[in-house]
């Protein structure tokens, strides 16, 4: 399959998929603009700055690891379903956020919203990659993380905005709505190509997970990556997470396995510059 053109691919237009997996990243970005709203929250729900970022802290770490659980799960489950039911779960935490009247409702509406967003990286990458040959697959994961960062930018203008004319509330029940669609197409358009729909069946699905992680590991320098970007990210810079990819080996991102797995870790991977190393 690798020596076909894109166009050759069997079952949907990669450029279809790769338009549908990109939009579900960018309403993602766009969420996480909804932050710039926190103070309006915390005031109305009358809670505490350190009761409010803990309840944050827990529901993005249980989110990250959720990322794990999603990658073990596409062994068996088809991988779209899991970004579609993925954007239903951030869907309904953005919508619980709207109506929350309390700390723990918006605890349990964070909750939905992290455990949502985790397969969009794994998933999302492994998707596309699929859909696209070794010579454009670069240019397609490039476009996937660099539109999709776009909305890191318009995310808080288009919250701002919205707060203004609708209040917070109203914003977060409104943002729900284009979220679920996203996600209900996800699972109706991407679940018509067989190469998508078949999931766990073939031999990556059930390959060992143990094999696939030491095969990782193995290889030369990838500690030094995964060390520098721990000691990067708790210390909060994590731009350097962006840009420590050119340092992974190129046959990597020619792995599905490989690539789902470092999806984890890796959070805001292959950026528009990785087309210089997938060729």
């Amino acid at each position: 399959m690798r020596g076909q053109s894109a166009e050759d691919i069997e079952g949907l237009s990669p450029r279809n998929v790769l338009f549908i997996v990109t939009l579900s990243h960018t309403m993602q970005h766009i969420f996480v603009g909804s932050s710039i709203l926190f103070p309006l929250i915390i005031s109305e729900l009358n809670i505490d700055y350190t009761e409010f970022g803990l309840a944050v802290a827990i529901a993005a770490s249980i989110g990250g690891l959720s990322q794990i659980v999603f990658s073990i799960a596409s062994r068996k489950i088809a991988r779209y379903l899991l970004l579609g039911v993925g954007n239903m779960l951030l869907s309904t935490g953005v919508f619980i956020t709207g109506l929350s009247r309390k700390l723990l409702d918006f605890i349990v509406a964070r909750l939905l919203s992290g455990i949502g967003a985790a397969p969009q990286h794994p998933m999302g990458t492994a998707i596309v990659s699929e859909k696209f040959d070794s010579e454009s697959i670069g240019r397609a994961l490039g476009f996937h993380y660099g539109v999709a960062y776009i909305g890191n930018i318009i995310g808080p203008i288009l919250m701002t905005a919205s707060a203004m004319a609708l209040g917070w509330r109203g914003t977060f029940l409104v943002f729900s709505i284009p979220i679920l669609l996203v996600g209900f197409i996800i699972v109706w358009y991407l679940g018509r190509d067989p190469g998508i729909s078949r999931g766990g069946t073939d031999a990556y699905a059930i390959g060992c997970l143990k094999s696939d992680l030491s095969k990782i590991l193995k290889t030369k320098g990838i500690i030094a990556v995964i060390a520098s970007s721990d000691r990067n990210l708790r210390r909060g810079r994590c731009w350097d997470a962006n840009y420590l990819h050119p340092y992974i080996p190129s046959r990597f991102y020619r792995d599905r396995c490989i690539r789902e797995k470092l999806g984890i870790r890796y959070r805001s991977s292959w950026r528009i510059h990785r087309s210089a190393y997938t060729r």
